[in-house]
């Protein structure tokens, strides 16, 4: 589970940032932008400029980053040899450190 789980929950991380930087950027340009924009013409605006090649690159670095994680987690947590219960452990410190290296 641990190796399909983590490329599918760093995509929808990316999603989810990728929403936040769109709905951040557009509350910016309202605050400091006279004429203003409608959040429609805002999103349409950007998918004029989206390209398939950027979301094919984004989804792949998803994938493989998160097929790349799952892994290394794997591979910490069999090679825990104390106790099994240092199994779970192993794989979250493992985890963390390999998200905010990716």
């Amino acid at each position: 589970p641990v190796f399909f789980a983590f490329p599918v929950s760093l995509m929808l991380m990316f999603f989810y940032f990728n929403m936040i930087c769109v709905l951040t950027s557009f509350a910016m340009i309202e605050l400091y932008h006279e004429g203003g924009i409608t959040l429609v013409d805002y999103i349409r605006a950007l998918l004029q400029q989206l390209t398939v090649v950027e979301v094919a690159v984004s989804m792949t670095k998803a994938m493989v980053g998160g097929c790349l994680i799952g892994l290394a987690s794997l591979y910490f947590g069999y090679h825990v040899e104390d106790r099994f219960t240092d199994v779970s452990r192993a794989i979250s410190n493992s985890n963390t450190f390999q998200l905010f290296a990716f």
